[in-house]
């Protein structure tokens, strides 16, 4: 990776070091780079993004909720960061807006699975079983290794099996 002479990746290529980062499923390297770049000025969604889903995993839930919002508003279409969005809003206790997160994942891609799981956990939070198990069943249909996670979650655990 190149970098400028104060070793701080460019952006074209502190975004290829991100995406490498957090394809391998490490976040925390992921969060390191968006930090340095974000240290170095530049703006990014995926700088602001990266960080906040280490956050998130941190349980620093405000600080990963600015920075998940400020990744939004620079890429308001990016399902991913709307995803990760709605599950930083469904743990801090703010369900309704992380339907409205989901709703708005699912709008560009009716196929995420994550979406729909983070929507079925928001309806379950809103004492809302039958919409939960609605967005649990669409979850596992994009998704077929989400059903046991699913099945614990919706009434009945009947999530897993095919709708009558």
């Amino acid at each position: 990776m190149q970098s400028s002479q104060d070793g701080v990746p460019q952006p074209p290529l502190f975004i290829a070091g991100i995406e490498q980062a957090i394809a391998a499923g490490d976040l925390d390297l992921a969060a390191q780079l968006a930090q340095r770049a974000l240290d170095a000025g530049h703006t990014h969604p995926l700088l602001f993004e990266s960080r906040g889903r280490c956050r998130l995993r941190r349980g620093q839930l405000k600080d990963a909720l600015d920075d998940l919002q400020r990744a939004h508003a620079l890429a308001p279409k990016s399902t991913r960061t709307l995803c990760a969005l709605a599950e930083c809003l469904n743990a801090l206790g703010r369900p309704r807006m992380a339907v409205l997160a989901c709703g708005d994942a699912l709008t560009i891609d009716a196929t995420l699975a994550g979406a729909w799981f983070q929507k079925g956990l928001a309806h379950r939070q809103l004492n809302q079983p039958e919409r939960a198990e609605v967005c649990f069943r669409q979850a596992v249909r994009h998704d077929p290794a989400l059903a046991p996670a699913c099945a614990e979650l919706a009434p009945a655990a009947r999530v897993g099996k095919p709708a009558d």
